[in-house]
């Protein structure tokens, strides 16, 4: 029997906390900052990621794209407790719950997910725990922390599928879809391709995955 894997990521986490904190950042180009006067950017709201800010910019540099920008001195206590929610909320649907970071866990429903399927078969029993669980995260820990949720056979691909569509997606790779969704991933959406081995692929004709 295939494995059932999801990998459940918090968008823009850092940044996405401090706007459910404060209402005041909510729809504004946020950065988060290790303290005060540190001048590197850790995280970047999705407002401000659209202004070309990331993470690892420099707060010259934000300033220069967005002078608007709002800086937030890191608060990871808080971090700290919403991950803790957040591990609780997903043991609800499996035992096997691996956490990678404070952001991200892989979920393993192989044997669980049959539980959740509703009847008509409307949805896969994946897709009512990926369901249950943005539902269970909005009304628990906040409409301002969204997370885009893979499911896949296997870990590598689940972590793919949650990349493809950000903020808040939900994406399935199946064996019918698997070409189409790796025809439109980029080398840096695989998890163990960085930027040195992307150039070596290229430098070998290798300009996309499905090669």
């Amino acid at each position: 029997m295939p494995g059932i894997i999801l990998h459940v990521d918090f968008n823009s986490y850092f940044a996405s906390v401090e706007q459910q904190k404060n209402p005041f950042l909510r729809g504004k180009p946020v950065g988060v900052i290790k303290a005060e006067g540190r001048t590197v950017i850790i995280a970047a709201s999705y407002e401000a990621k659209k202004r070309g800010i990331k993470t690892g910019s420099s707060v010259f540099q934000a300033k220069q794209l967005c002078p608007e920008i709002l800086l937030v001195p890191a608060d990871f206590d808080s971090y700290d407790y919403i991950t803790h929610k957040f591990y609780e909320i997903c043991h609800r649907y499996s035992d096997l719950v691996e956490l990678l970071s404070l952001a991200e866990v892989f979920l393993d429903v192989s044997q669980t997910a049959l539980l959740f399927g509703p009847p008509s078969g409307e949805a896969s029993g994946a897709g009512q725990i990926a369901f249950l669980l943005k539902k269970d995260i909005k009304t628990e820990l906040g409409e301002w922390l969204p997370v885009s949720i893979g499911i896949a056979k296997n870990k590598l691909l689940a972590k793919l599928a949650s990349d493809l569509e950000k903020p808040n997606g939900l994406v399935e790779i199946t064996d019918e879809n698997l070409d189409g969704c790796l025809g439109r991933a980029e080398f840096e959406q695989i998890c163990g391709i960085g930027r040195r081995l992307e150039q070596r692929l290229k430098d070998i004709g290798i300009t996309q995955l499905l090669q």
